[in-house]
């Protein structure tokens, strides 16, 4: 793997594995987030969420057996289901609406990344 290739991925994966790793730094402000979004059983929802952050980042940073392409399949899929949980700017007015159509189409630009890298 080139240099350039890896650094690619490492971009594009970024937003996961460092949100993973400040989830595990300040595991209690993330479960009081997943409880925040009404998610059922926080406390073992996040250790869901950051493993499927970095069994995704992993499978796109090394790519075993073109593994690459199911992680970033599961990113995407993950990242597309985190904006009516965490966005939900059709419900909101005033500026919340603006921050989180803003915050939705980064999302979504992420997703085009990794439909991109599982081509």
């Amino acid at each position: 793997m080139s240099v350039l290739t890896l650094f690619d991925r490492l971009a594009l994966t970024a937003f996961f594995w460092g949100t993973a790793v400040q989830s595990l730094l300040d595991l209690d402000a993330a479960t009081q987030e997943m409880r925040s979004f009404g998610l059922p059983l926080p406390s073992i929802t996040i250790w869901a969420v950051i493993a499927l952050k970095l069994t995704g980042t992993v499978a796109i940073l090394i790519d075993p057996s073109g593994w690459g392409r199911i992680g970033a399949a599961a990113l995407g899929l993950f990242t597309i289901a985190t904006i009516p949980i965490a966005y939900p700017f059709w419900s909101l007015g005033g500026p919340a609406h603006g921050k989180a159509v803003q915050a939705a189409l980064e999302h979504l630009s992420v997703i085009g990344g990794l439909v991109i890298a599982s081509l």
